[in-house]
């Protein structure tokens, strides 16, 4: 029998608390023991190992590969003169990156933060040029039926067009075409629905231009395309 203040290990090593037995003294101590066990465990944890660093690379992996889906982007529009600025920040914040994973080549959490950071960079590299819009278009379109209402709206809404006579699968049929800044190319759709639509067009990507034959709304201004290549 045990005395009844008396504690004692069981088989598995632990202490059963015997409350009805023991002092609230000794009960106390006992807690204290299980809570100082506990935070001793918390402290071995290294934070900013498995968290911290992981963020750090996961910020700058998004950084740089912001800059390199821009850099893309600037290269294939012609501005040749940002591009290479661009390009020297990811680079080095790339190398800064690098430099952590290899330090921490045994810490999983790093990759995680890595292809997190791949990723979102590319989404907001994606989503910064469309917000931006940089670049040219030639907006082709292929009408049927009396093409002036449509010529006359878009030569009100500061589009400049040139169309030519054309034979369609149907009979004859009149090709327009209008060139215009990226960022100006939803105003123009807006018009040609307005006026037809059903008519046929199709919108590509120009490396350059010369702004005379730019589109130019009435209510606003345009800088000079190609300022910065």
């Amino acid at each position: 029998m045990f005395g009844p203040c008396s504690i004692h290990r069981n088989c598995f090593g632990e202490f059963p608390i015997q409350t009805q037995n023991c002092s609230k003294e000794i009960l106390l101590t006992v807690l204290a023991i299980r809570s100082s066990n506990k935070f001793a465990l918390m402290s071995e944890f290294d934070f900013y190992a498995w968290i911290g660093l992981p963020l750090i690379i996961m910020v700058c992996r998004v950084a740089d590969v912001t800059l390199g889906t821009m850099r893309i982007i600037l290269v294939t529009k012609g501005y040749r003169k940002v591009a290479p600025i661009a390009g020297f920040f990811e680079v080095l914040i790339w190398i800064f990156v690098m430099t952590q994973v290899i330090k921490h080549v045994d810490n999983i959490a790093c990759y995680f933060g890595w292809a997190a950071g791949f990723a979102t960079g590319v989404y907001i590299g994606s989503w910064i040029e469309s917000k931006i819009a940089l670049g040219v278009v030639i907006i082709r379109m292929i009408i049927g039926n009396s093409a002036e209402e449509l010529i006359a709206g878009l030569k009100a809404g500061g589009f400049s067009v040139t169309y030519v006579e054309g034979t369609g699968s149907k009979g004859p049929v009149k090709v327009l075409y209008t060139v215009t800044q990226r960022k100006l190319q939803n105003n123009a759709v807006k018009i040609i629905r307005d006026h037809n639509p059903a008519v046929l067009y199709t919108i590509e990507d120009l490396k350059s231009a010369h702004q005379d034959f730019l589109g130019v709304p009435t209510t606003g201004s345009m800088r000079r395309v190609g300022k910065w290549k």
